[in-house]
């Protein structure tokens, strides 16, 4: 088996909730970062970068009626309804949960999402790079090319589709890296190929 398995797959396609419920009994000696989608009614306002801690905690949704107080968001709707960035939550926060993990030496580190505004970041991906050359196994999700476009289409997201293509390049010539499309199977499979993965860090 892989030290790395990435999960790709459209927009909904249940990747992160796959991954959460695999990694629930074991969120003690897991490290990383997930993604959070903040919700004002049923529109999409922001994006959080969040560390794993515990089962309370991890929330892959929230919903809010303002921005007011929330921290580590790296994208999210202004005033005038335009998408804004704030890549600075990568530099500081993101190297410092990634950093952290390895010095609390973690058994596996969780990367969910990578392939957005995040690769023009050299410093924090740096960092990614050194760890999955490293001895940890990661367990990720990467945004899939046609999401990196739809991002693109916005102006926080301008320049990321050609760096989410490198850096898929990347993880498939990898040889300690698997990189799973959830598009071409069905939920079960997907589940049954995470479950797996994760029971033979813990228990292998």
């Amino acid at each position: 088996m892989s030290k790395n398995l990435f999960l790709s797959g459209n927009i909904g396609a249940g990747k992160s909730t796959l991954i959460r419920e695999c990694l629930l009994p074991y969120l003690a000696a897991v490290g990383g970062f997930y993604v959070q989608r903040i919700f004002c009614g049923n529109e999409l306002i922001a994006f959080s970068l969040k560390p794993i801690a515990d089962k309370l905690s991890y929330k892959l949704t929230l919903k809010v009626d303002d921005l007011e107080g929330l921290d580590n968001l790296f994208l999210y709707l202004d005033n005038n309804g335009n998408w804004q960035s704030n890549n600075d939550v990568f530099l500081n926060s993101g190297l410092e949960i990634l950093q952290s993990s390895i010095q609390k030496n973690k058994k596996l580190i969780l990367l969910d999402e990578l392939g957005g505004i995040e690769l023009h970041n050299q410093t924090f991906m740096t960092e990614v790079y050194k760890i999955l050359k490293g001895s940890i196994p990661l367990l990720g999700v990467v945004k899939a090319p046609k999401n990196a476009r739809i991002l693109e289409r916005v102006n926080a997201g301008k320049g990321v589709t050609n760096v989410n293509l490198m850096f898929i390049d990347y993880l498939k010539n990898d040889q300690n890296t698997e990189l799973l499309n959830v598009n071409n199977i069905d939920r079960n499979e997907a589940a049954s190929r995470i479950y797996n993965f994760v029971e033979e860090v813990f228990n292998g």
